[in-house]
């Protein structure tokens, strides 16, 4: 939003100004409905404070669990409020891999009720925006009203764990500051997405956490940083764990293999911060990709982004229209050897 009100004001804008005004009042129509016509919600927040009130208090908290209340500690994993309360987010956190860290988030409670008002918003059948560009099923959860709890999440726990984690990245500080979140709710089930191509976020930080149910498969494949020599190599193969969260760079490759059974439900949270977005460390992979220095793990290639997929995974009946549309290694950072889809 923010991204969007500025490029409207660094032009004529009148087209965007537009489009902004048609997105808002479609979401304040979802949300005032949701609101009124479907009371029976399983998070406290739509009976008890109107969403601009919220929003405000989310804003202007001085602290964690400070009165008014908007993030209780009952909605966090006991062991994060503990780590809050004894100043030391740190311990609390998992290092699964370099660069990508684990923790719990949410408390079983609320993780349960979380996952109930999304399938409460499901029941309603209001019109829901699909989250980005590559899931078909999920819901944005701003547009339900939920972007208060979100903001508060951001600034009373994702923005210090952030900056705990990431502010020594060799690309500069993308946690110096967060302006904006983008939060999302994504389904995983054979008939429907089933997996998620390899990709990077555009996002700084990314928290991502598993809400539920039962399923098998559909691990989180991790691979280098977008630029990097090693940008398509296999790191580690994360599985989640219902409640817990794990967190990463945007501008990490990253993708979801394929769900084998059941259904999976994940709440990720995009983080931005135009500092850091204007800042050299954040633009530096545009102007030099590293040479690779030699062919990708099959794990890390893209059919969405990569002009060599085909090299290592036969192109299927429902990804064959991606061939010859990607980009990825740019012309100069080839590995020796490397052959472009034929």
């Amino acid at each position: 939003v923010v991204e969007g009100l500025r490029a409207a004001l660094e032009d004529d804008g009148s087209d965007r100004w537009r489009h902004a005004a048609s997105d808002h009042s479609r979401r304040r129509r979802v949300i005032d409905a949701y609101r009124n016509e479907w009371p029976a919600h399983k998070i406290g927040l739509f009976g008890d404070i109107d969403e601009a009130s919220a929003l405000a208090t989310a804003v202007s908290t001085p602290g964690p669990f400070a009165p008014p209340v908007l993030l209780p500690k009952s909605a966090l994993a006991p062991r994060l409020v503990e780590a809050i309360e004894a100043g030391d987010l740190r311990r609390c956190v998992e290092e699964v891999c370099e660069g990508v860290y684990a923790f719990d988030l949410f408390s079983a409670e609320f993780t349960t009720a979380l996952l109930a008002e999304v399938d409460y918003f499901y029941a309603s059948k209001l019109p829901a925006a699909r989250p980005n560009s590559m899931n078909n099923y999920g819901i944005i959860v701003n547009d339900i009203g939920l972007e208060p709890l979100m903001v508060a999440l951001q600034r009373l726990v994702l923005l210090p764990l952030a900056r705990e984690l990431f502010s020594s990245s060799d690309r500069g500080d993308p946690a110096t500051g967060f302006d904006s979140t983008h939060a999302f709710v994504v389904k995983y089930r054979a008939d429907e997405d089933s997996h998620l191509d390899v990709h990077t976020d555009d996002s700084d930080v990314t928290f991502n956490v598993c809400l539920g149910r039962d399923f098998e498969g559909c691990g989180l494949v991790f691979c280098g940083m977008i630029g990097a020599a090693d940008h398509r190599c296999h790191k580690h193969t994360y599985h989640h764990r219902v409640g817990a969260c794990v967190v990463h760079l945007g501008a990490r490759r990253h993708g979801a293999d394929h769900i084998t059974s059941g259904e999976r439900l994940n709440l990720v949270i995009w983080n931005h911060g135009l500092a850091w977005r204007e800042s050299e460390g954040a633009m530096a992979h545009q102007m030099a990709y590293e040479k690779e220095g030699g062919p990708p793990d099959p794990r890390c290639v893209s059919y969405t982004h990569d002009r060599d997929y085909g090299s290592f995974k036969p192109y299927t009946a429902g990804i064959v229209d991606f061939k010859h549309r990607g980009w990825c290694p740019p012309q100069g950072a080839e590995y020796n050897g490397f052959r472009a889809d034929e």
